[in-house]
């Protein structure tokens, strides 16, 4: 055997021993990839993620998602990762692929230590994503309780700063985010404007059945039969959401019981429609027409029967044989 014959056998010799080491199960080869700075992040696995930081790994480079490692770490729910990113320098407004920053993870997830965190930290509430919503305006729109942790740093809305179709007035509104919409009430120039989308305050407060929304609005001024882009008044709306106190106070309020839509429904045209079987009964003990027909004259009874709504059309005939009963001076009991 030559010498190079030689050397070549001695290379495999320990190769083919850790393989049969290997192989019994007497030598364990880890060949499982290291986790990344993301996944420590995200995991909170602090002592890993210091080591990773000390070696001078770069804090604002983002995964394939356009993720940095801190917002992992927001997502994650890992404060003390947050802390230790934020504390290396990690920049608290880094914008991902969609314009989304860590606060704004932050508030999708209501993780109120982290988002007080990064507000302690600089981070911009007011910062939009391409979508033009903000992370204070996120939190309005899901009347989140992190909308405290705003304001009590001073934070207001700021309607420059909104989406286009969109303002803090209509969503605290539709949310239903009291202390923002009170807040706005005091310097808002007309309580009855419509939005970009032709609806007032008040339809979107009714149309996501914000009962306490409708009525501070209301207490401030709010037209209840001021009709939208689809000639929808409040009444229609509460009416087509099924919200029966919502109905009484816009009627307590002076709603109009024989406003007409585009149709020429009105609101006991629309629930009889609507198959809402109680409003149709309320709104008829409220004073409504039930002879009303639509701009194709359709009546109560010919919607019900093209809906197949049966307990509406026996409680119309019911209705009106009392009503017959009580014009000839019988008394009836309703």
């Amino acid at each position: 055997m030559t010498n190079a014959q030689l050397k070549g056998t001695l290379f495999w010799i320990p190769v083919l021993i850790l393989s049969v080491l290997t192989l019994t199960g007497l030598v364990w080869l880890d060949v499982r990839p290291k986790p990344t700075i993301f996944e420590l992040a995200g995991e909170g696995d602090l002592d890993a993620l210091q080591k990773m930081i000390d070696h001078g790994v770069l804090l604002e480079e983002p995964d394939r998602d356009g993720l940095t490692p801190l917002a992992h770490a927001v997502q994650g729910n890992q404060l003390e990762a947050v802390e230790r990113l934020l504390a290396a320098g990690a920049d608290v407004n880094a914008q991902s692929v969609d314009g989304n920053t860590a606060l704004r993870y932050a508030v999708e997830n209501d993780f109120s230590s982290v988002i007080s965190c990064l507000l302690d930290a600089g981070a911009d509430p007011h910062l939009q994503n391409d979508f033009g919503e903000s992370p204070f305006f996120k939190a309005v729109d899901g009347n989140r309780s992190s909308v405290s942790l705003f304001l009590q740093r001073g934070i207001i809305p700021d309607e420059t700063r909104a989406p286009e179709r969109d303002g803090y007035f209509f969503c605290a509104a539709r949310s239903g985010c009291i202390p923002v919409l009170q807040q706005m009430l005091k310097d808002v120039p007309d309580v009855n404007e419509l939005s970009p989308l032709g609806m007032s305050a008040l339809h979107c407060a009714v149309y996501a059945d914000n009962l306490e929304a409708t009525h501070l609005l209301i207490e401030h001024g709010a037209n209840v039969n001021l009709c939208d882009r689809h000639h929808w008044s409040p009444l229609h709306q509460a009416v087509r959401s099924g919200d029966k106190e919502l109905v009484c106070l816009l009627v307590e309020h002076g709603a109009d019981l024989e406003a007409c839509d585009l149709e020429g429904c009105t609101p006991f045209l629309t629930a009889v429609d609507e198959g809402r079987v109680e409003l149709v009964k309320e709104l008829a003990d409220l004073g409504a027409n039930i002879d009303a027909e639509n701009k194709g004259n359709k009546s109560a009874e010919d919607l019900a029967m093209t809906g197949n709504h049966v307990e509406i059309l026996v409680f119309l005939r019911e209705y009106r044989e009392k009503l017959l009963h009580k014009g000839k001076g019988e008394q009836i009991f309703f």
